[in-house]
């Protein structure tokens, strides 16, 4: 007795509509729900599945009826890169300024604001940054273990101390 199996996808939404079968003496593996299979550069999401067998003289029929809908594409996930904390001006000098912070204050910006009363020969925007910062420390202590992460992912010096 031969057996033979057929996977049969169905369009998506559908239940009745088949898209495409295929016919093969071995077994369909790799087919599962959630599974994604593709079709003329259309990527098909299984939803559900069901089997059945059909016999006849001489052969064995074993079907797999795939259930599709579309399948979205998923973003890949950037494990190396964290959040930048937005809400200033300019990125590219708040990104410095987070690394000052943190590599030469050790993310103490009381100790950073005092050094720059001290000196007296930096710009307001400097100031204006470590009382924004202060503030939002304040509210959220967490940011700064999110500012070190990426400063920390971004090795543009070796840590100094003040």
């Amino acid at each position: 007795m031969l057996d033979i199996y057929t996977l049969v996808v169905y369009q998506p939404g559908s239940r009745t509509e088949a898209r495409w079968w295929r016919v093969s003496v071995h077994p369909w593996r790799g087919i599962r729900r959630g599974g994604v299979l593709r079709d003329r550069r259309r990527r098909l999401r299984v939803v559900e599945l069901h089997r059945t067998t059909a016999i006849r003289p001489g052969c064995t029929e074993h079907i797999l009826h795939a259930y599709t809908r579309p399948a979205r594409m998923r973003r890949a996930e950037r494990v190396n890169v964290v959040a930048f904390p937005a809400g200033r001006a300019s990125a590219t000098a708040d990104f410095l300024r987070y690394q000052v912070l943190v590599r030469v204050f050790d993310g103490d910006a009381d100790r950073w604001l005092d050094h720059l009363r001290r000196q007296g020969d930096f710009g307001d925007d400097d100031i204006r940054f470590v009382r924004w910062i202060r503030s939002r420390l304040r509210r959220d202590p967490a940011l700064m273990d999110d500012i070190r992460r990426m400063v920390e992912r971004t090795p543009l010096w070796p840590q100094q101390r003040a």
